[in-house]
Order: C-alpha cells, then sequence, then structure tokens
C-alpha cells in the first residue's frame, strides 16, 4: 500500500487583502504567512512524514510550497507536473465572493456546498480534469508499495479528488498550509485523514 500525502498550499493573499477566485491562469506567490506555512508543512513531516519522493503543481505558490518541504526533508526530489495544477475557472477567475453570489447564485452556492461543476463557466469539464486526477495516480502507483510520496497542489482540484475517490456530494475544502492522507494500490483507493495542520 502506497501512502500519498496531499497538501495545498500557503497562503496567497495578505490579511489585508479581499480574496477572489484563484484558479490555474491566476499566478500567484506566496505570502509572508504562504512561506511560514510551508515551512511548517516540511516541520511536520520531517518530524513524523518520511517522504521518498515530491510532487507538485507548476504555479510558483504550489512550488514555493514543495520547495519549503524538500528543504526540511534529505535527499528527497520535486517533480513538477502540469497535472497537479489549479482548475482553471474560466469566467470567475480573479472575482470575489460577492461578484460571484451576485451573478451565479445558484451556481456559485452549489459550488461551495456540494462541489457540483458548473456549466459553461470553467475552461475545462469536470471530466478532463478526472482524467489528469487518475493519470497522477497511476503515476503514484509506479512507485514501490512500501513508499510515501507527498504532492503539492490547490483546493479546487484536492476537492474534485476527494469526491472522486469517496463519491460524496459534500464539498470537502482543504485550507492552504493543510493536508491530506490517501492509501492507494492497485486495486483499492481510500481516503484516510482530510484537511489535517501540520500540529
Amino acid at each position: 500500500m502506497i501512502t500519498l500525502y496531499l497538501c495545498r498550499h500557503g497562503n496567497t493573499f495578505e490579511d489585508h487583502q479581499t480574496p477572489t477566485q484563484v484558479g490555474a491562469k491566476t499566478d500567484l506567490e506566496l505570502t509572508a504567512k504562504g512561506h511560514q506555512q510551508g515551512v511548517a508543512l516540511g516541520t511536520y513531516f520531517a518530524k513524523h512524514k518520511p517522504m521518498h519522493h515530491i510532487y507538485a503543481g507548476p504555479l510558483k505558490r504550489q512550488m514555493q510550497t514543495a520547495e519549503h518541504i524538500q528543504k526540511k526533508l534529505d535527499n528527497v526530489a520535486i517533480s513538477v507536473i502540469p497535472l497537479l495544477s489549479e482548475i482553471d475557472y474560466g469566467d470567475w477567475e480573479g472575482l470575489t465572493t460577492e461578484a460571484l453570489q451576485a451573478k451565479w447564485p445558484e451556481a456559485y452556492r452549489l459550488w461551495t456546498e456540494t462541489h457540483t461543476w458548473p456549466e459553461n463557466i470553467f475552461g475545462e469539464s469536470k471530466h478532463a480534469y478526472q482524467l489528469r486526477l487518475n493519470t497522477f495516480l497511476e503515476e503514484v502507483k509506479t512507485h514501490h508499495a512500501s513508499q510515501t510520496i507527498l504532492a503539492v497542489t490547490s483546493n479546487g482540484l484536492l476537492q474534485l479528488l476527494h469526491s472522486l475517490i469517496t463519491h460524496e456530494p459534500k464539498a470537502a475544502k482543504v485550507k492552504t498550509g493543510h493536508w491530506c492522507e490517501i492509501h492507494l494500490d492497485e486495486n483499492h483507493i481510500e481516503v484516510v485523514r482530510w484537511n489535517e495542520a501540520p500540529e
């Protein structure tokens, strides 16, 4: 059984800034707090969870978080793979929660509550992202069964992965700087822990 830890990158908005919908086309860097969260993840995994390999999406916030984790681990390589980039939020990209609720009240409510994919809004279909996640999981399965793998990605993709595995209709948000644990082999995959703080 392979153990896969999944991390959401650190913060990308300062406390005085208004957060917006940030997807694959908005390549923000980590804030000061975001860098601290990356260090905290690395410290936690170095102390409690030995890693054999790190995967990261290509966005700055994903890479910077992965690099903080790598610095705390010994001789662990990072593979950068576009499969772990965030969802392209299309017409929602860069908008505030208030703007989204005003223009797409029902679609946004369903997205936040049940992760229901909005039609004709995002840059690609739900099926396309599910195929990417399945391809990534197949890549993880190429590792030895006793290995522990870590991947850094973003909230939208993590929630989609959770629904793909569990088939639960409820959205499963992951906070910035938090981690999840999945066990998988050729015939089985299960979510063990979700949205955990590195404490």
